[in-house]
């Protein structure tokens, strides 16, 4: 139905390789998630990586400079955890 699988069983599953995007997706998908880390843990965590991803999303799209972005980001992150 889109997006990543959330569970091995479903990445390692041919009838899903053939609906979906191929075995290759599926292997690289599980090859990046096994070293795979959350870009935030504990209070405020949701939070802090909307945060994060809205400035860097400014940046990519041309709204702000990369340099502006990460400035805005952390100050929101600061204020965040406060």
């Amino acid at each position: 139905m889109g997006g990543a699988p959330v569970r091995n069983s479903v990445l390692d599953d041919p009838e899903v390789w053939e609906k979906g995007f191929g075995k290759e997706y599926y292997t690289t998908v599980k090859k990046i998630l096994e070293d795979a880390a959350p870009l935030a843990t504990g209070n405020h965590a949701e939070e802090l990586i909307d945060i994060v991803g809205t400035e860097l999303n400014a940046a990519v799209a041309g709204q702000k400079t990369p340099k502006a972005a990460l400035d805005d980001a952390a100050k929101a992150v600061a204020r965040a955890n406060r």
